[in-house]
């Protein structure tokens, strides 16, 4: 049976790449920390942030976006329904384990005031890259009230409290949408709108109000209460013997995707949560790759340089926690492969191939599975010789370009140059073009890669460019992972043609001799055997 591919939707089931023990202790420190608190989940693009901050918002018992569709009682759900269960299942008792982590901090003779008051926490989901057309810091504003609006009136608890908590805080939050709404400004201006400009636009709206000169406690003075609201606290703590040194009632807000937006959209952002939304029952979660976020600063703040754009992001953030690269990369390829419909067989070699990143694990295994599902099953190619040919149809697209535009020459030009590579030679004194492309796109795994090509002098008159430190590093960072595979990608190459591999793979076709240049041409050609 023919399998669909994998999609690239996040998954609840992050113990199939050993991130459980991670989204458990990011609940536990959203619960435990002293708001206002800021986390950051760090990790490059596909290494599963959105999963691991779904996993924590879910197991506090947030609930998925639900809409109505228009006048009708119909609600839909943002969860396919291969994921519902498994949410409800994650969500199940969330109350009482959220009273078991919270009343771990608390002296014993407190517990009875946790029993009487129960925590609440209430968890809101946010995408700023969804909202690129607009202002993210009312787009914020704006999914904080929709989401409240359907539990409030989805949720028997919120209708008992509606009239007096939940009403109310909506009331604020629009007021406030509308403070940083209220001066007309066309769409070019808006999708640009600074920091100084919302300010301006906010102060500008609280003389009219407050009739006093006004700044930014201001607005975060009337967010701090419009959540207090929502969240059924009282407008003041009441600071007695009585009172629990913890606070019980917590807004979790979910910001994904941060560094997916353009760098002016997501400097907004992190400064008005920084300026506006700073308030004693909140809790910001940030999927950003820290990298792109201070490269955001770099280039966004005047006369800022690597170290000032590092202590703006730790500022911003009170604790980061970092994805952890896929520990079981194994049994998470096993299941994908068995999903595409792959051969089994080829596990080893993609686990060496391919990245330990979900989303670029998925994407090779799509782009495999199309070409193996392109043959006959009792016609198709070594398994072996196909991943090398699909390793370089992903990432080698300039080398797989020229290999199948000449396969006759161009194989044998790869061959040379590869086995040169491997014992670590340096190229012919007469490099052709062809053989200068494969040899600069593996040359990086030379054991000696500080010796230049021969006959190839460098620029003599070009100073070297000066780069941040940051981006030095996310540089070598790639290069090593590229290294890494690459050279896999080589050793791999070299047991395609080892005469023990040939004569294992000749027994298996009844004494027929394998040729793997042969093998070769006719997978790049997509011809059958």
């Amino acid at each position: 049976m023919t399998r669909a591919p994998v999609n690239d939707h996040w998954t609840l089931d992050i113990d199939s790449f050993g991130a459980e023990p991670v989204g458990k202790g990011l609940v536990r420190q959203v619960l435990t920390c002293d708001p206002p608190f800021a986390i950051c989940v760090q990790g490059k693009w596909g290494s599963g942030k959105t999963s691991l901050m779904r996993y924590a918002m879910a197991s506090l018992g947030g609930q998925p976006i639900k809409v109505a569709l228009g006048a009708s009682s119909t609600i839909e759900d943002e969860l396919p329904p291969w994921l519902d269960a498994r949410w409800k299942e994650l969500s199940k008792d969330a109350q009482s384990k959220n009273r078991h982590i919270l009343s771990q901090l608390v002296r014993d003779s407190d517990k009875g005031i946790l029993a009487r008051n129960p925590p609440v926490v209430r968890c809101i989901w946010f995408n700023p890259w969804q909202h690129r057309d607009g202002t993210p810091i009312v787009a914020l504003l704006q999914e904080i009230c929709a989401q409240f609006s359907w539990w409030q009136r989805t949720t028997t608890k919120a209708k008992k409290l509606g009239e007096v908590t939940v009403e109310a805080g909506l009331s604020l939050l629009n007021e406030l949408i509308a403070a940083f709404t209220s001066v007309p400004f066309s769409p070019k201006d808006s999708s640009a709108l600074s920091v100084k400009d919302v300010r301006a636009l906010g102060e500008r709206w609280e003389q009219t109000h407050f009739a006093v000169q006004s700044d930014a406690q201001r607005l975060n003075l009337m967010f701090e209460k419009a959540v207090r609201r929502l969240l059924g606290t009282p407008e003041r703590p009441v600071h007695d013997d009585e009172d629990l040194p913890i606070c019980t009632h917590r807004l979790v807000v979910f910001i994904d995707d941060l560094d997916r937006c353009n760098e002016a959209h997501s400097m907004q952002l992190v400064e008005a949560i920084k300026l506006y939304f700073q308030t004693p029952n909140c809790v910001f979660v940030c999927g950003v790759d820290t990298y792109a976020l201070r490269r955001a600063v770099l280039r966004t703040v005047s006369g800022a340089d690597g170290e000032l754009a590092r202590e703006y992001v730790e500022k911003l953030f009170q604790a980061t926690i970092s994805v952890p690269t896929a520990c079981k990369v194994h049994a998470f390829l096993s299941e994908m492969i068995q999903r595409v419909d792959l051969d089994q067989t080829m596990l080893p070699e993609i686990e060496a191939l391919v990245e330990p990143n979900p989303r670029k694990i998925k994407n090779f295994l799509n782009n495999a599975a199309f070409a193996w599902q392109l043959y006959d099953s009792h016609k198709r190619p070594d398994p072996l010789a196909f991943l090398l040919v699909q390793y370089l149809r992903s990432y080698h697209p300039e080398v797989t370009r020229l290999l199948t535009y000449d396969p006759d020459s161009n194989l044998d030009h790869l061959k040379e140059v590869l086995g040169q590579i491997e014992g670590g030679r340096e190229p012919d004194s007469e490099v052709d073009p062809v053989r200068l492309v494969f040899y600069r796109s593996f040359r990086h795994t030379r054991r000696d890669r500080r010796r230049p090509i021969e006959g190839v002098e460098p620029p003599k008159d070009k100073r070297p460019e000066r780069k941040a430190l940051d981006e030095v590093v996310d540089e070598v960072i790639a290069r090593m992972d590229r290294h890494r595979t690459d050279g896999r990608f080589i050793e791999l190459w070299a047991k395609l043609f080892s005469k023990t591999y040939g004569d294992s793979i000749s027994a298996g076709r009844g004494g027929t001799r394998f040729e793997p240049l042969a093998h070769l041409r006719r997978i790049l050609r997509m011809e059958k055997d």
